[in-house]
């Protein structure tokens, strides 16, 4: 049973009328009545009744047309949202978000900016770990993600683009050292007292914690927060030395705060899109055009890049 022959089915008994029928259907007359035909010998049984001039629904005919009516009307309704969909004029839009992905690149803007250009899509932002956000995705509960990994850290079944690359420094409180701007290593910032931290899982702990392996050196994890603004409090207090993204350590501007840039050059915070090639939508695609219009573009950001990819 072809949706087309409901609808020839529903306009005949619409206009009553075999001549009025096929006008509305934009079908000759003659191969309306053959499609008519075609569908009554595949029920099985005469839907119309025909008299001079004019047709009427027998009993089967009545059956049909509820029935009729409704399957064409959900294939409409389909085919509407489906061009909406493409359009960009319905769905939803589901973000992954780490919480210090905006200070290395503002994401909040470029949010901000595709809800402006489509006002109609859903937009829904869930904050977690970058690990947790890796599973969220496989597990298709958000259809993208920005992540703090690198791209070697991220299942090969599933898509990485940089964004933004920030450098690693140790913040310290400013009473803990003399006031100087030279790079110190990894291990003399060790030093400098207990680590304060992200939690394991998170990307800067992660990116940290190769830091610290890289230098041999070993570390005393003391506090593991969950907020940026704790961790800086917690250094400004003097309890211990961070190690964070240079962008989110600066944009404190906090006085009682020393920060101080790490010799290594892989020391990095990596800002990075992650999505499922296979699952990809109109919406997400546009987001992504979007992110990528705005990427970082600044030469230190591209330097940092070239220096990681090609071992400093």
């Amino acid at each position: 049973m072809e949706v087309r022959h409901l609808r020839y089915f529903l306009a005949l008994a619409e206009e009553g009328n075999f001549t009025r029928a096929a006008r509305s259907s934009r079908i000759a007359q003659s191969a309306l009545s053959q499609q008519i035909a075609r569908l009554e010998r595949e029920v099985g049984a005469d839907l119309f009744v025909r008299g001079p001039g004019r047709v009427t629904l027998t009993p089967a005919g009545d059956v049909l047309l509820p029935h009729a009516g409704r399957v064409v009307a959900d294939v409409d309704a389909a085919q509407t949202a489906l061009r909406e969909y493409h359009g960009l004029e319905r769905g939803h839009l589901r973000i992954g978000l780490i919480q210090t992905a905006s200070s290395a690149f503002d994401v909040t803007e470029t949010i901000a900016r595709f809800h402006h250009e489509h006002p109609r899509i859903d937009v829904q932002v869930h904050n977690a770990s970058s690990t947790k956000m890796l599973d969220e995705l496989k597990a298709q509960r958000i259809d993208l993600a920005i992540v703090a990994l690198g791209p070697g850290d991220v299942p090969k079944d599933l898509s990485a683009e940089v964004i933004a690359v920030d450098p690693l420094v140790a913040v310290v409180a400013s009473s803990r050292l003399p006031v100087h701007g030279d790079a110190i290593s990894v291990g003399h910032a060790l030093e400098l007292g207990p680590l304060i931290g992200f939690a394991a899982g998170t990307g800067v702990r992660r990116h940290v914690d190769a830091a610290i392996a890289r230098s041999g050196s070993r570390a005393q994890v003391v506090f593991e927060l969950s907020q940026a603004t704790d961790i800086l409090a917690f250094a400004a207090a003097g309890l211990g030395v961070a190690m964070l993204p240079e962008t989110l350590a600066r944009a404190a501007e906090n006085p009682d705060l020393l920060v101080l840039p790490l010799t290594d050059c892989e020391a990095v915070h990596f800002v990075t899109l992650v999505d499922d090639p296979r699952r990809r939508s109109t919406a997400g695609n546009a987001f992504r055009a979007l992110l990528q219009a705005h990427k970082q573009t600044d030469d230190r950001g591209h330097k940092i890049v070239l220096d990681v990819l090609t071992g400093c």
